[in-house]
């Protein structure tokens, strides 16, 4: 996916925002759903591995370390959301 492509995706998403409301705002979007439970795994929520592929590109662009693992590692919103305030962001 292009910059463009990529940015218009998330333009609606304050990507600067706190860290599980900016994953859970990601996570929503990708997952086609208004809101998402923050204590609920990503597959539970129907995540799938292309939706992993999704979540990873968006929230790369503050969190660049971030990598597909992490997202079976920190199921939840919460716990990824944890994880990602001891990285560094852009």
């Amino acid at each position: 996916m292009t910059e463009s492509a990529h940015s218009a995706h998330s333009a609606h998403i304050d990507l600067s925002g706190p860290a599980n409301e900016v994953v859970g705002a990601v996570w929503a979007e990708v997952l086609g759903e208004g809101t998402v439970d923050r204590e609920v795994g990503f597959f539970d929520l129907g995540g799938s591995s292309m939706h992993v592929l999704q979540v990873v590109e968006r929230l790369r662009v503050r969190w660049p370390g971030l990598r597909s693992v992490d997202l079976f590692l920190y199921p939840t919103v919460n716990s990824l959301a944890e994880f990602l305030e001891g990285k560094p962001a852009v």
